[in-house]
C-alpha cells in the first residue's frame, strides 16, 4: 500500500518465507524434483539458468494460490472468485489453513471440485502467506527461489519441480521477463531488488565490481541478454506499476493531470512546500478536511467483522510544512489527491523513459487517486496466452467503483475504469478476463497467483 507526501508506504503483506513450509505430499504421477543450493562461480558461469520465458509466454497451465487464513472472509472469497474465472484447463493448488472453519472447507472443495481432469487439489497448512507471487520467478523446469523463498523449498520439490535455493533476493513480483519489439531478451528488476543484490555481493564481499556482478547473476540465471532496473515506489513491486503484455508491448497506468488555474496553483504549492523547513519537531496532519468531498479517502477492512470503513489518511509535518499545506488546502480541499497523483506520475514518467528506450511501446492503462491510495492496481494482472485457443489473453483486475466499498462487481457489466481498461487491451488485440480482485490488502491479482 502506497501513500503519502513523502513517498510513505506500507506494503501489509508479510515475509513469503513460511508459504508452503508445511506442504506434504506430492501429487499422484509427480515427477520428483531436484533440490540445489547455487555457489557464485556457478551462477557466474551459467551452469545454472532456466529458459527465458516472459509470463505472456506461458499458459496458466499450473497455478499456487491461496485463501489465506481463517477469519480474513474477504480475502478468501476474493480468491475462490479468481478460481473459477482462470482457464478450464488450469491444474490449481489451493492452500487452504488447516484450521479453517468447515463453511470454508466446502467452498474450497466445491471451487476444486469443478476443475475435473486438470490435477486440481487443495493442500491444508498451518502457515498460509497472501502473496504467493513472490516466492521467486521460474517455471517447472527450473524455478528459482529467492530470500522468501527458502522454506518452500521441499514443497516444491514434491510438486514435481526442480527449485533451486538462490543467493539473490528474486521477490517474484520485482523481477519479470520480457523481450522488446526487436526480440532482445531483458530481465527487469524492480530498484530495491537490484539494490539488495548489490549490497549482497558487497557484504560478501564479490568483488569491487559488485553492481556488475550482480547484473551478470540475474542474465545468467534467467537466460537475459539486458537488464533494465526499474524505480520502485517504497515497498512497493514493479508489477504494480507495468504489465508486460508481449513482445515490445507494456502497460503502465495514468490518471488526469490539473489543468489551468488549479494547474497554477499547485505549482506555486510544491514551490514552496519545497521550500518549508523539514527539520524540527513534526505533528500529524489530516489530508483532508471537512469540505473536502471527494470518494478518495483510504479504506480499510475489519478481516474479522467482515466491515468495511474509510479513515482519513495522515502525514507528519513541521510547523512549517503543516503551515503551507493547510494554508492550500483552504483553497483546494482535494490538494492531497494532487499530490499523491504527481508523485505517482513521477515515478510513471521515469519508467516509461527506461522501457521506450530500451524498444518497448507503451500502452497506458486509466486509474484514479482512490485505486492507487488503496493499492488497486489495474496493471496489476496477469497476461498469458490460452492454451485452447492460441490467443493473447489477461487477467484483468477490476474494482469496486470509488464509495462503493461494499459492493461486488458485475464482470458481466462492467463500467468506468473497469470498462475502459477492458476496452484499452481488446483494442489491442487481447482477450480480457475481468477478476474482481483485493481492496486496500497491499496487492492485488498478480501478487497472489503463481504460475509453475
Amino acid at each position: 500500500m502506497k501513500w503519502g507526501l513523502g513517498y510513505s508506504s506500507l506494503r501489509l503483506a508479510v515475509a513469503a518465507v513460511f508459504l508452503l513450509a508445511v506442504l506434504v505430499g506430492a501429487e499422484e504421477g509427480a515427477i520428483p524434483g531436484t533440490i540445489s543450493d547455487p555457489r557464485l562461480d556457478e551462477v557466474l558461469s551459467g551452469k545454472l539458468t532456466t529458459s527465458f520465458q516472459p509470463e505472456y509466454d506461458r499458459h496458466l497451465d499450473r497455478v499456487m494460490m491461496s485463501v489465506h487464513n481463517i477469519s480474513d472472509k474477504e480475502w478468501s472469497e476474493v480468491n475462490f472468485r479468481s478460481l473459477d474465472l482462470l482457464p478450464s484447463y488450469s491444474s490449481v493448488v489451493l492452500l487452504v489453513h488447516e484450521k479453517c472453519s468447515p463453511a470454508t472447507l466446502e467452498r474450497s472443495q466445491a471451487a476444486v471440485a469443478t476443475r475435473t481432469g486438470t490435477g486440481s487439489r487443495i493442500v491444508r497448512s498451518a502457515i498460509l502467506e497472501r502473496w504467493a507471487q513472490d516466492i521467486g520467478e521460474g517455471g517447472a523446469e527450473g524455478f528459482m527461489l529467492g530470500a522468501k523463498g527458502g522454506e518452500v523449498l521441499d514443497s516444491l520439490v514434491e510438486l514435481g519441480i526442480s527449485a533451486h535455493r538462490h543467493f539473490l533476493p528474486l521477490d517474484g513480483g520485482n523481477v519479470q521477463l520480457a523481450r522488446n519489439r526487436s526480440g532482445r531478451r531483458f530481465v527487469v528488476l524492480g530498484s530495491s531488488e537490484f539494490n539488495r543484490s548489490v549490497d549482497l555481493f558487497l557484504d560478501n564481499q564479490w568483488g569491487a565490481q559488485s553492481r556488475e556482478s550482480a547484473r551478470e547473476a540475474y542474465l545468467k540465471t534467467f537466460g537475459g541478454e539486458d537488464l533494465i532496473v526499474l524505480p520502485n515506489l517504497l515497498e512497493a513491486h514493479i508489477d504494480q506499476s507495468v504489465l508486460f503484455l508481449g513482445d515490445g508491448l507494456v502497460a503502465t497506468e495514468t490518471m488526469p493531470e490539473p489543468v489551468g488555474d488549479e494547474r497554477r496553483m499547485f505549482i506555486n504549492f510544491k514551490a514552496e512546500w519545497a521550500n518549508a523547513s523539514s527539520s524540527g519537531a513534526t505533528s500529524p496532519v489530516s489530508l483532508y478536511t471537512a469540505e473536502y468531498k471527494g470518494d478518495t479517502r483510504r479504506v480499510t477492512y475489519n478481516a474479522t467483522k467482515s466491515v468495511f470503513g474509510e479513515v482519513v489518511p495522515t502525514q507528519f509535518m513541521t510547523a512549517e510544512q503543516k503551515e503551507v499545506f493547510q494554508r492550500y488546502q483552504l483553497r483546494c480541499p482535494h490538494l492531497y489527491d494532487l499530490v499523491h497523483a504527481d508523485q505517482i506520475r513521477f515515478n510513471r514518467l521515469a519508467i516509461e523513459r527506461l522501457l521506450v528506450e530500451r524498444g518497448f511501446e507503451i500502452v497506458r492503462l486509466k486509474t484514479s487517486v482512490w485505486h492507487e491510495l488503496n493499492c488497486q492496481n489495474f496493471v496489476n494482472g496477469m497476461a498469458f496466452r490460452n492454451r485452447e485457443t492460441g490467443r493473447p489473453s489477461v487477467l484483468l483486475p477490476v474494482y469496486r467503483r470509488p464509495g462503493a466499498v461494499g459492493q461486488a462487481v458485475d464482470t458481466a457489466n462492467l463500467q468506468g475504469l473497469n470498462l475502459e481498461n477492458a476496452e484499452i487491451l481488446k483494442a489491442r488485440g487481447f482477450d480480457v478476463i475481468p477478476v474482481p480482485s483485493h481492496l486496500g490488502l497491499g496487492g492485488n491479482l498478480h501478487c497472489s497467483i503463481l504460475q509453475f
